[in-house]
C-alpha cells in the first residue's frame, strides 16, 4: 500500500507540474477541466499497472531497491533465539501514519458533509426552469450549488436572480461537483502531497471560470457581475463538495472574463501527459528478475501456487525441479562466462569482472536459475547460454531476511528451531514465527534415511503457508 501511494503521488506531482507550466494560463477551460481529472485518474490507475523490464536500469534496482527497504522488518525472530521481538518493518510505521492522516482526512469530509446537509435543510424550495431544486435561506449567504440544488439567499433571489442562476446552473449543467467528489477522494489518498492541494485549487478555479464566461455568454452586464462577484466575497464557510460563488481568486476570475481566447493549437501542449505516462511505465517496471521464479512456479503448477506468495531470487524453492540452485564454493571457483550471462549482486547488475574480484567470505548466497540439479550443471560447465546467476551478500542476506531451522533425522523427528513439532502442528508452528514468507528463508536440513513422505509433505505445507526459499541439504550423519 505505501507503494503505491508513493507512486501515485509521484505520477500526481508531475503530470501537475507540466499541466501548471504549460496549460495554466490558457482560457481554453472545459478542456483544462478535463486534463486536470485525467491527471487525478492516472494517478490512481498507473501503479496499478505491472510492467517488467529484462534490462532493469539504474531507476529501476534503484526504486526496487527502496521499496524493498521500505518493507524490511527492522527485528526479526528465529526460531533459534526465541524471544519476544514482533517483526515491524518501515513499511508498517508509514502505513501507521499514513492511516492516521487518511481518517483525519475522512473525518473533516464526513463533518462538512454533515453540516452541508442540516444546513440544507428547511428554507423555502421551489423549481427553476432547469428542473433544479432551489432553496433559499434567510440572512446573508454566500450563494452555492450541489448536484441539482442551488441554495441561496431570499435577498440574492429577489435581486440578483438571473446572474446567480445563471452561474449556479452551469455548475449543475458541468456535473462539478462529480469532479469535486473525484478530488475529495485523491485528497484523502494523498493528503500529504502538496501538489494535489495545488491542483484542487485549480480545478476549483476552473469551474468558476467555466460558470463565469456561461454568465457573460447569456447577455448579462460583466461589470455588474463583477461588481456582485465582489459583494459576495465573504460569505458562509465552503463545503467540499459545493460550488461557491466566492470560490477562487476574485481577481484572477475577472481578469480572465477579459483575457483573449488561447489559440486551439494551444491544447496540443496537453500531449506531455504521454511521455510522461511512458516515462512512468518504464521507471517503476519491476526487473524481470524478482519476478522470474515466480512466473515459472506458477506456469508449472498454477494450482498449487498461493496467491499471496512472491518467491525471491536468493535460495531454492518448494519445487525440486524449478529454482535457484545453490553453488558450492568449489562449482563458483570453476565458473567461466559466456557472453549471455548476467551476474545481479544484491539485484544489481555487475560485470563478471568485478564478480570475480568479490570477496566470497563477504558472499551469503550464489545461485543460478535451472529447471534441474542436471540444467544446473550444464549452465555451469558453460554448455547453456544466457546463465543468470543471483549473488546475495552476507549484508543484504542479514538486513532483508530473517531465517528459520527445520531439521528432520532418520527416526522421522521433526525439528523446528530447537522445538520438537510434528506434521499436524508443522503449518501453525510455521506461522507463529513467520509473518513474512517472502522475507523468510527456511534451512531444511534432511538426513539421508529420513522417510521421503514426510520431507515432501514438510515441502507441501511450507508451499501452503508461502514459504518458498528453501535451503535444502541431505546429511549422511545419522543424527540428523
Amino acid at each position: 500500500m505505501v507503494i503505491y501511494i508513493v507512486k501515485s503521488a509521484i505520477i500526481l506531482g508531475i503530470l501537475y507540474s507540466c499541466y501548471f507550466i504549460m496549460l495554466n494560463k490558457e482560457t481554453f477551460h472545459r478542456f483544462n477541466r478535463m486534463v486536470l481529472i485525467i491527471i487525478m485518474l492516472l494517478s490512481l490507475g498507473l501503479p496499478l499497472v505491472k510492467t517488467y523490464t529484462y534490462k532493469p536500469s539504474v531507476v529501476n534496482t534503484e526504486i526496487y531497491d527502496i521499496q524493498s527497504r521500505i518493507e524490511t522488518p527492522i527485528y526479526y525472530r528465529t526460531a533459534v533465539i526465541a524471544d519476544t521481538q514482533e517483526k515491524v518493518s518501515w513499511g508498517e510505521i508509514l502505513l501507521i501514519i499514513y492511516y492516521t492522516g487518511v481518517a483525519i482526512s475522512l473525518l473533516f469530509v464526513v463533518i462538512h458533509t454533515i453540516g452541508l446537509i442540516q444546513y440544507m435543510r428547511g428554507g423555502l424550495c421551489h423549481t427553476d426552469s432547469k428542473g433544479n431544486t432551489v432553496i433559499l435561506k434567510s440572512g446573508e449567504i454566500s450563494p452555492f450549488s450541489i448536484f441539482h440544488y442551488i441554495v441561496m439567499s431570499v435577498e440574492d433571489y429577489e435581486h440578483h436572480r438571473t446572474s446567480i442562476l445563471t452561474h449556479e446552473q452551469e455548475h449543475i449543467r458541468l456535473h462539478h461537483t462529480y469532479d469535486l467528489i473525484l478530488l475529495e477522494v485523491v485528497k484523502t489518498l494523498q493528503w500529504f502531497n502538496p501538489f494535489v492541494w495545488f491542483l484542487a485549487s485549480n480545478l476549483k478555479s476552473v469551474h468558476e471560470y467555466e460558470a463565469d464566461e456561461a454568465v457573460i455568454n447569456q447577455g448579462i452586464d460583466a461589470i455588474q457581475y463583477q461588481q456582485l462577484l465582489v459583494t459576495k466575497a465573504v460569505g458562509n464557510r465552503l463545503q467540499p463538495f459545493a460550488n461557491n460563488l466566492r470560490r477562487g481568486s476574485l481577481k484572477k476570475r475577472i481578469i480572465m472574463m477579459y483575457q483573449k481566447k488561447s489559440n486551439r493549437w494551444m491544447m496540443l501542449k496537453a500531449l506531455f501527459v504521454i511521455p510522461v505516462v511512458l516515462i512512468a511505465i518504464l521507471a517503476f517496471a519491476t526487473p524481470k528478475f524478482v519476478s522470474s521464479i515466480k512466473d515459472t512456479v506458477e506456469e508449472r503448477n498454477p494450482s498449487q501456487t498461493p496467491d499471496n506468495k512472491n518467491t525471491t531470487e536468493v535460495a531454492d524453492t518448494c519445487d525440486a525441479e524449478i529454482g535457484i540452485y545453490l553453488l558450492t564454493p568449489e562449482k563458483i571457483a570453476n565458473l567461466n562466462e559466456t557472453p549471455e550471462d548476467s551476474f545481479l549482486l544484491d539485484g544489481k547488475h555487475i560485470s563478471f569482472e568485478k564478480f570475480k574480484k568479490l570477496d566470497m567470505d563477504s558472499i551469503e548466497h550464489v545461485g543460478i536459475l535451472a529447471k534441474s540439479e542436471e540444467s544446473r550443471d550444464k549452465q555451469i560447465s558453460g554448455e547453456c547460454k544466457g546463465r543468470t546467476f543471483y549473488v546475495i551478500s552476507k549484508k543484504m542476506g542479514i538486513s532483508r531476511y530473517s531465517k528459520i531451522e527445520i531439521r528432520v533425522n532418520r527416526q522421522d523427528k521433526i525439528m523446528l528451531g530447537t522445538d520438537i513439532v510434528n506434521l499436524s502442528n508443522l503449518s501453525d508452528s510455521i506461522k507463529k514465527q513467520v509473518s513474512s514468507p517472502d522475507r523468510t528463508i527456511v534451512s531444511l536440513e534432511v538426513s539421508e534415511k529420513a522417510p521421503q513422505s514426510t520431507v515432501s509433505s514438510i515441502k507441501e505445507i511450507l508451499r501452503k503457508t508461502g514459504n518458498l526459499n528453501i535451503e535444502y541439504s541431505v546429511h549422511k550423519e545419522s543424527d540428523k
